[in-house]
């Protein structure tokens, strides 16, 4: 039990990147289920794109990766909305 904490301390130290409900820089901002046109909107085109495909072979939705801030960001957009923001720094 007295170890908990150095634990969960570890293991944010060795975590590379997190999903996260927001996105904000530069006053810009770009939320979970946002249009995929705010993310263009917003960002521009992305640096990146791939496409999601199921267990099928069906396209399911696509990653757009933008560098902001020296950072790499990747937004998940099925749908046409952003279901997902992950900040990979």
């Amino acid at each position: 039990m007295k170890y908990r904490g150095f634990l969960m301390a570890l293991m944010l130290a060795c975590t590379p990147a997190f999903a996260a409900n927001i996105f904000e820089s530069g006053g810009k901002t770009l939320r979970i289920n946002d249009a995929e046109s705010a993310v263009i909107d917003a960002l521009g085109q992305p640096s990146r794109k791939a496409e999601i495909d199921d267990s099928r072979g069906n396209h399911v939705g696509d990653y757009y990766y933008y560098t902001v801030d020296s950072k790499t960001i990747r937004f998940k957009i099925q749908n046409a909305r952003i279901v997902e923001i992950f900040d990979m720094h």
